[in-house]
């Protein structure tokens, strides 16, 4: 499903201008420290600073709840076996990582990553994307799937709209969630806990060669729940965008060797701001993603009125719905990290832009327009549902892993070099 539109409805306004012009990014601590346990950054030299593996990853259509593991995603896993498809991309939970508050469970991760590295002709990479909000769910009793129980037990974490919990927010009916929700990251009391986890995984993973990067997953999805109406009565705009820029630098200084993608999409609808944040993340060697891409014919076609979110348009240097953009072009500053989503490919939201896209198409604008360094591609067997109230089998059969893998591993991205933006590789 494409999941920035299960919940679409509860956007409010996530970013604004006025917390844009931030501090420089940190020097990398030459030690990185959780629970008593130390690394040091990777040494300069090799490929780059930065480790750097561009090109086709495939792309699960599931989540790593608490409880799972590798065998979860066995089936992907049997159908990444392409020599030119290096790499593969999970989503996971805040809740499956930190079962207790500083107790972190990277198992079922570090199985993923071994079977990666272990099955195939050639090792494969991993990027984890980190969700810190449900897709649409709603928020069970006594439910730490999505976020951690301590935090919704302890008044520290702030109001939830439920009686009793904590640290959240979300629509909610008579006491009780009803649809997407998320942690109140807007809040230094969350978000520093969601930073000791993003501290946590880089102390793990930065010095592991093919863990590829670590993706925070769109912020007009997670965590633009927590601001449904009605929203939370603390929550600011400026606060938001204060705790979003502290997330991401210490996450740059927790992964000092490690790519950081951010999916910045719609915010608020607040065009200027989500733009400004992209530009503010170029600066801080963040690289850009999206949570869905059109096929270059949607280009060709010169419609003014072109879907692009509003981060997008941003990096792309060009205008979005009706609205133009006076902005520089950042294609030439960064490299995009970006997902091509079951709903680019098969049924009926696209269709005002000529889509579903085949995968020539797709492929061809990631090459051509968004410059891709790292593209992807969701695993789609065909039973999936997709919009218009059909089936991707139903609304466009080319769109399966079976077709899609052969396709796109004989077809590379181009724009692959070590990005400008990255500390010096030498």
């Amino acid at each position: 499903m494409m999941r920035s539109k299960l919940i679409v409805a509860a956007l409010a306004g996530l970013l604004g201008a006025a917390a844009m012009a931030g501090a420089r990014t940190p020097n990398p601590p030459a030690k990185i420290c959780i629970n008593n346990r130390c690394t040091t950054p990777l040494p300069v030299g090799g490929q780059g600073k930065i480790k750097w593996n561009p090109g086709h990853y495939m792309a699960s259509d599931g989540i790593m709840y608490p409880g799972r593991g590798v065998g979860q995603f066995m089936n992907e896993l049997k159908d990444l076996n392409y020599d030119n498809i290096i790499g593969y991309r999970v989503f996971t939970t805040w809740g499956a990582l930190e079962t207790a508050q500083d107790q972190y469970d990277f198992s079922a991760l570090d199985g993923v990553l071994q079977y990666l590295k272990t099955h195939y002709d050639k090792p494969k990479h991993l990027v984890v994307a980190i969700l810190p909000a449900s897709f649409g769910t709603n928020l069970g009793s006594n439910d730490g799937r999505v976020i951690p129980l301590y935090i919704q037990t302890n008044s520290a974490y702030g109001p939830s709209p439920t009686p009793g919990r904590y640290g959240w927010w979300g629509a909610s009916s008579n006491g009780k969630s009803t649809s997407a929700y998320s942690a109140a990251l807007w809040r230094p009391a969350v978000m520093n806990r969601f930073i000791k986890l993003m501290q946590a995984m880089g102390a793990h993973y930065n010095n592991e060669p093919y863990f590829e990067a670590v993706m925070f997953q769109e912020d007009s999805g997670p965590p633009g729940a927590a601001v449904a109406n009605p929203k939370a009565g603390d929550y600011s705009v400026s606060a938001m965008v204060t705790q979003y820029q502290s997330m991401l630098s210490a996450m740059v200084g927790a992964f000092p060797n490690t790519s950081v993608v951010f999916e910045n999409t719609w915010g608020v609808n607040n065009t200027p701001a989500t733009q400004d944040l992209e530009v503010w993340m170029v600066q801080h060697r963040i690289a850009p993603g999206s949570a869905d891409v059109l096929g270059q014919s949607a280009f060709d076609y010169k419609d003014n009125h072109i879907y692009l979110n509003f981060g997008m348009a941003a990096y792309l240097g060009m205008g979005t719905t009706g609205t133009p953009y006076g902005g520089g072009d950042l294609r030439d500053q960064s490299r995009a990290m970006l997902d091509v989503e079951p709903s680019d490919m098969a049924g009926t939201y696209f269709s005002r832009w000529g889509g579903p896209f085949s995968t020539a198409d797709l492929l061809n604008a990631l090459n051509q327009t968004y410059k891709a360094s790292h593209a992807f591609w969701t695993h789609l067997v065909g039973t999936e549902w997709a919009p218009g109230n059909t089936t991707v089998n139903a609304s466009n059969p080319d769109a399966v892993w079976s077709k899609v893998a052969p396709y796109i591993n004989s077809h590379p991205l181009t724009n692959t070099s070590y990005p400008p933006n990255y500390p010096d590789p030498q």
